[in-house]
């Protein structure tokens, strides 16, 4: 049964996940593609601050780095790319909510179908949402470094740690919002609670880039975890963490709430 509800559920996404893995593969690979005609080094972080003030200017040095590959870790949180692992993350967990308003749900638990077994099929697609997107990151930049020449040797696997990286924070968002669509009875404020705390955490994050009092509160934040330059092991166990505990919440609220 759990295979059954699993297959309708990535039939349902098909379309918008192939596309947005295509999107992703060549955004990466044009990513490799501008860092290799860009003059890397002091002379790029200087021409930045002509265009932007300094303090911004800095903040974009530490998080893209001064060297190619510095330049390629940062495809992966590149705002595109965030937009659209995040929004098919945030889809695919708030189906609870979206069954629950239309009354599918209803129809589906009426058959000998433990609730559990029904949200472990949609936690199985968070995590395969949270898996298959980084891995197209991975592949663009595999074939953006077949097209390009750099005068540094850079291996695709170089990236592997950044794209565990970006699977970690889609799974620790993945797993709040299943957490708030578990509760709430409409898809809409499922949406709303997840992406509205999503944007705080990632105003948060950059704002204690640039302001110093923020930054005492800033380890409360997803993406202060999520450093695709360097792939930090602590960061991703942390990220990790949020996506159990809020899992486990979120089947033990299924479990008890009427539906």
């Amino acid at each position: 049964m759990i295979g059954t509800l699993l297959a309708r559920n990535l039939r349902r996404h098909r379309i918008l996940t192939l596309a947005l893995f295509g999107g992703l593969v060549g955004l990466e690979a044009f990513v490799v593609y501008v860092a290799s005609r860009l003059r890397t080094g002091p002379d790029l972080i200087s021409l930045i601050r002509q265009l932007i003030p300094p303090s911004m200017a800095d903040w974009i040095a530490s998080q893209v780095g001064l060297t190619f590959g510095g330049m390629v870790a940062f495809g992966f949180q590149h705002p595109i790319v965030l937009v659209g692992s995040i929004g098919l993350t945030i889809l695919v967990a708030t189906t609870p909510a979206a069954e629950r308003e239309s009354g599918f749900l209803d129809l589906i638990l009426a058959r000998p179908l433990r609730r559990r077994h029904y949200l472990l099929a949609i936690l199985i697609q968070i995590v395969f949402c949270a898996l298959i997107l980084p891995a197209a990151l991975v592949l663009g930049v595999a074939i953006g470094l077949q097209l390009v020449e750099v005068a540094e040797e850079v291996r695709w696997l170089r990236f592997a740690g950044a794209g565990a990286g970006l699977s970690a924070l889609l799974l620790s968002i993945g797993g709040y919002t299943l957490l708030f669509a578990s509760v709430v009875r409409r898809r809409g404020a499922a949406v709303a609670l997840s992406v509205g705390l999503t944007l705080v955490f990632f105003w948060l994050d950059v704002t204690a880039q640039l302001w110093a009092p923020l930054r005492k509160i800033q380890w409360l934040s997803p993406f202060s975890h999520f450093e695709p330059s360097q792939a930090p092991v602590t960061g991703m166990l942390i990220l990790l963490a949020v996506f159990a505990v809020a899992v486990a919440l979120a089947f033990v609220s299924f479990e008890r709430q009427d539906l």
